[in-house]
């Protein structure tokens, strides 16, 4: 049976093929069965193998197949081999065939012959058998679980050979240029077989022809998409249309040329770029990334000069740049156009930077690029005024989850926790549509710590909704900025968040001891099948801080009910945290001068910057004896009580009142392990109370304990410190001990 003569794929011919042979497959198992029933032999032979040629790549064969077992039945298998020097070799061409009529489980009774003539569409590397010439082997087998006697004669090479020949591939329909303007124009392509794509180049008429090779590698049409619009031209312009047709077997046409004029008069034109150019977000005081740009134009009659705007430079190669370029018409009679390549010098500050490019030509007149690029701080982002967490410098990476921290608008979360206008944060909610398995980074931009003068400070809020798991904060020095956080090194920070599920934010702070040039911070969520907290980050700060506020006793003796003592001095200061105010427990009272006193007083930032005096005295409303009291110290993102006020109305003996700062703890500075000195004690001290305190007020560790044991107890305490000044108070029955330490 002959078939039609197309250019059916050899993937089409596999598929029908494995289509079928599923059916021979349960065909043949159902016979398989009966042969088991009633098992007999078969001893299939191959003769008459003929070779009638088709045309150029389609070809007929026939044979006679002889049952000459014992099987009354018979299903089989064939396998065509191609072979160009009349033997079987591993550089063969081969085949799987089916027969695709008469269903491959036959009814064949002994010595009977079965004839088939059909059609095959040969298999090669290129589709296709190649060009040559061939011969075929062909090998016929039981596709049943019946032991044939003899494979051998099975297998029958053909007594003829086929020649398959180069052919002509040509468009039946060729492409067209059509709906020109002055502008743009059209390719459209019909896909007559064996064509199965088309390949095309436009260019100047002035340029030489390209070749087969660049042609196809320019750009393609398909029978799914069969047209292009070309825009972006000149006016009454010249082009030439390159067009490659190809089939599935690799045959090419002839290059196909097609020319086409734009509209329009042949006046001085200078096309800008279609689109508006953003450059990569780019942090402050840094030179961002090069972008590059196209300049088109045509029939100049003089230079053409490009301008960017204020805090932007230009380049023609990427390497040198200015504030101004200009180009030759020259420089556009090959190609009609030219790259420019333009980045941002440093900005000072954050935000969305834009500007307009300024090209011009004589005769051209003016036309105009609008710029932007997106500035960010690592030191200091709200999240607000962006579209995209890229402009902000941040990145996210998940390890696990198909959850990721998201830029949102906190007015569409469930619970508003917007607390002004415009407030965007970072969230993650690893129980949105169900609770998910979720390990997710927030990565921070590179940090430079290396030229703060004071104590770099890192302030941030954050709010939790729904039980789960707290994130962490963790900070590298090797992260590169970008890919998987897991291969560098991490560390993580002693900052506080709020408690899970508080729905309420929580301002932390923590001073930041590592000086690095290029740190990462990171915020790393967790949730679980069972549980997943939202949590949301916002107000990301690092200040250059300094807080320097003593927590000495403030002891007042002997006052009478109704008056004044007398004023004690404190030296403070306060770095980067604005006006500081000021703020006295009942009973006591502040003052700027040692003149006017009130219970809060407003330092100025100007003042507590450099360093200020303040006065604080005891003003008993009724009898008492170790009244105690505190002082607040508040500021821009900064809340410090300290409870060092005493007072008395009696009088108390110096053994009772004494308050010892002997240097009893030691070596100081230390890198960890301390020794304390006991017989600085009290005879009556048997049970002490111990607290340590750090630089900003927060205590980081407190214990009570028989004497005796304080020094482990504190040795212990300070291995886990990081590097910093504490103040160490030790409480006994009659006196109180302090000592400051610094931890290397």
């Amino acid at each position: 049976m002959l078939m039609k003569n197309t250019s059916l794929l050899f993937r089409s011919w596999r598929q029908l093929a494995a289509i079928f042979y599923l059916c021979l497959v349960f065909t043949l198992s159902f016979y398989r069965s009966e042969a088991f029933a009633n098992p007999a032999d078969v001893d299939l032979e191959l003769s008459n193998l003929e070779l009638t040629p088709g045309d150029e790549r389609n070809f007929v064969y026939s044979f006679s197949l002889t049952n000459n077992g014992t099987s009354s039945i018979q299903g089989y298998s064939m396998k065509l081999t191609f072979s160009s020097n009349g033997t079987l070799d591993g550089g063969d061409y081969f085949s799987i065939v089916v027969p695709f009529s008469n269903v491959a489980a036959q009814y064949i009774g002994p010595s009977q012959t079965l004839e088939k003539t059909e059609h095959f569409y040969a298999a090669s590397q290129a589709q296709y058998l190649p060009t040559g010439t061939w011969y075929v082997f062909a090998e016929i087998n039981d596709d049943r679980a019946i032991i044939e006697s003899n494979y051998d004669n099975n297998i029958v090479t053909s007594s003829n050979s086929i020649t398959v020949n180069p052919y002509k591939l040509t468009f039946v329909t060729p492409p067209v240029v059509e709906e020109i303007t002055e502008s743009s124009f059209n390719i459209a392509a019909t896909f007559n077989a064996p064509i199965t794509i088309i390949y095309y180049l436009y260019q100047p008429s002035n340029m030489a022809t390209p070749d087969a090779d660049a042609i196809k590698a320019s750009a393609i049409l398909s029978p799914w998409e069969p047209n292009v619009a070309i825009e972006g031209l000149g006016p009454a312009f010249h082009y030439d249309v390159y067009c490659i047709g190809e089939a599935n077997d690799g045959n090419s046409t002839d290059i196909y040329k097609i020319n086409v004029t734009t509209a329009g008069a042949a006046i001085p034109t200078l096309i800008a770029p279609d689109n508006d150019l953003q450059l990569s977000p780019t942090s402050i005081n840094s030179i961002s990334e090069a972008v590059e740009f196209s300049i088109s134009a045509y029939h100049l009659s003089g230079n053409v000069f490009v301008t960017p705007p204020a805090k932007f430079v230009v380049s023609k190669d990427d390497i040198e740049y200015s504030d101004q370029i200009s180009f030759t018409p020259e420089a556009f009679a090959s190609s009609t156009f030219v790259n420019v390549y333009i980045k941002a010098n440093e900005f000072g500050s954050a935000g969305i930077k834009t500007g307009t490019i300024i090209l011009e030509s004589s005769g051209a007149g003016t036309i105009t690029a609008d710029i932007s690029i997106p500035i960010f701080d690592p030191t200091d982002s709200d999240f607000d005024g962006i579209t995209s967490l890229s402009q902000s410098g941040w990145s996210t990476y998940s390890v696990a989850g198909f959850h990721s921290w998201t830029l949102i608008d906190l007015t569409e979360t469930s619970v508003d926790q917007r607390t002004k206008g415009e407030d965007w944060a970072m969230q993650i909610d690893g129980a949105a549509s169900g609770n998910t398995t979720e390990e997710d980074w927030l990565i921070s931009p590179s940090i430079d710590l290396s030229s703060f003068t004071y104590h770099p400070t890192l302030k941030f809020r954050s709010y939790s909704s729904g039980a789960g798991e707290k994130i962490k904060l963790m900070y590298s020095a090797d992260y590169p900025g970008f890919g998987n956080p897991s291969n560098a090194t991490w560390f993580d920070t002693e900052v506080e968040f709020p408690d899970v599920n508080s729905s309420a934010w929580k301002n932390s702070r923590i001073e930041l001891s590592n000086r690095e040039t290029n740190l990462h911070f990171a915020f790393i969520y967790t949730s679980s099948s069972d549980e997943g907290s939202r949590w949301t980050v916002d107000n990301w700060r690092i200040t250059d801080a300094l807080v320097e506020i003593p927590s000495d006793i403030l002891r007042y003796e002997e006052v009478a009910v109704g008056s004044n003592s007398e004023s004690k001095p404190m030296d403070i200061e306060v770095v980067g945290y604005g006006d500081i105010t000021v703020t006295a427990s009942a009973g006591f009272q502040v003052s700027l001068d040692n003149a006017t006193f009130a219970s809060s007083v407003v330092v100025l930032e100007d003042e507590v910057t450099i360093g200020k005096t303040i006065y604080v005295r005891f003003t008993p409303a009724a009898e008492s004896e170790e009244f105690p009291g505190t002082l607040t110290f508040t500021g821009t993102d900064l809340s410090i009580t300290n409870e060092q006020l005493v007072g008395s109305t009696s009088t108390i003996t110096a053994a009772e009142r004494s308050i010892r700062n002997t240097g009893f703890i030691y070596p100081n500075p230390t890198n960890g392990p301390v020794h304390v000195d006991l017989e600085a004690f009290d005879a009556t001290d048997i049970t002490v109370q111990v607290s340590v305190i750090n630089n900003l007020g927060s205590t980081v560790a407190y214990f009570e304990g028989n004497v005796a044991g304080v020094e482990d107890k504190l040795s212990d305490v300070t291995t886990s410190m990081a590097p910093g000044l504490y103040h160490i108070t030790i409480k006994g029955s009659k006196a109180t001990y302090r000592n400051k330490l610094v931890r290397k």
